[in-house]
């Protein structure tokens, strides 16, 4: 057996577990990453000052696997609709068939709505609110590597203009930490801690205004204040 074919069987032993929560991602052990029990890392595990409370298992109910998709679809679109069938299986790695079944399943619960010549569904439950809803103008955030925000949906032509695609959408899985501007990708950013600062550097993919430039400041200074260290923040092209 090859080491690329033995790296998957291992692996798949721990995807279910993972998923069932009874394994975590554990402290680093220098540049390789560990695995540890739930149970016995975070269970009374200190973080800081702050100490995690224990908390009894509690048992889950027992559900069909219709009646579990039924309820990740339901999640999947109050977090990212509107959205596709086709937006669903990339994410979830639902089949087609699957995700369509159960799609239909909920179309009583769903509402198909139009937004910049793009349809998509969302809850029927959500609409009032997002009908009403008010954005504020410039919103700017800075979001990490693979950032879910920007895993919800097949096409990414309405986060990204094509010819930056390649630049926020890496090789090898590789996803940029971005500028998001009103719900748009305007820029990459990336972050060095130093001993005495914390150095952003801010890549523009479309012109930063004088207000766009100082709200991605304020966005910065909350990781400089987390870091507790002074910012240094350069922009480029």
């Amino acid at each position: 057996m090859n080491v690329k074919a033995w790296m998957e069987k291992v692996w798949s032993a721990f995807k279910a577990a993972l998923a069932e929560g009874l394994i975590c991602y554990g402290p680093n052990r220098g540049s390789e990453a560990s695995l540890v029990r739930v149970d016995q890392w975070l269970q009374g595990h200190r973080l800081g000052k702050h100490r995690i409370p224990e908390r009894r298992a509690k048992k889950r109910p027992d559900m069909s696997a219709a009646e579990a998709q039924q309820i990740l679809y339901r999640r999947y679109l109050g977090a990212y609709g509107p959205a596709t069938v086709r937006d669903f299986c990339g994410w979830s790695g639902i089949s087609v068939q699957e995700a369509t079944a159960t799609f239909e399943t909920l179309r009583e619960e769903l509402i198909e709505i139009d937004v910049e010549e793009q349809q998509g569904w969302i809850l029927r439950k959500d609409y009032a609110e997002m009908a009403n809803g008010h954005v504020q103008r410039e919103t700017v955030r800075l979001l990490p590597r693979f950032a879910p925000f920007l895993l919800g949906h097949a096409e990414k032509d309405h986060l990204v203009d094509l010819q930056c695609y390649k630049r926020v959408y890496r090789g090898a899985g590789w996803i940029s930490p971005v500028v998001l501007v009103n719900g748009t990708v305007a820029g990459i950013w990336s972050h060095k801690r130093r001993a005495d600062r914390v150095s952003i550097q801010c890549v523009a993919l479309k012109n930063f205004s004088k207000s766009i430039r100082a709200k991605i400041e304020e966005e910065a200074g909350s990781l400089a204040r987390f870091l507790e260290l002074p910012l240094e923040i350069r922009f480029c092209r």
